[in-house]
């Protein structure tokens, strides 16, 4: 897949941004197409931890668990999947947190 190809080259150049955004994509396009969840997630997570040395920018710190917990969402079919509220990503509690430290960097 193209995407896993980008992310490949990207971290062998040590892009990490390029890398992350290439797992975006792959996991968008792994949803729209409609394949079983579990390998997705699964991904995401050797991704991860792949990409820590590199550090992360903060989106895709949240963006990650975002996809995460809406995949876990689908799978136990939870009565809201877009409501993400669960053991992986609580939307209320880290986006705030996202928020403020953005706010803190541009006050």
């Amino acid at each position: 897949m193209l995407f896993l190809e980008l992310n490949h080259l990207a971290m062998k150049y040590g892009d990490i941004t390029q890398g992350s955004m290439a797992w975006v994509g792959y996991s968008y396009a792994y949803l729209s197409i409609g394949l079983p969840l579990g390998p997705l997630d699964s991904d995401i997570m050797s991704f991860s931890k792949e990409a820590r040395p590199f550090g992360v920018a903060a989106t895709i710190k949240v963006l990650f668990p975002i996809i995460r917990q809406a995949i876990n969402n689908l799978k136990v079919r939870h009565s809201n999947p877009t409501f993400l509220k669960g053991e992986i990503f609580d939307q209320e509690k880290e986006l705030k947190k996202f928020k403020d430290s953005w706010v803190e960097a541009y006050d």
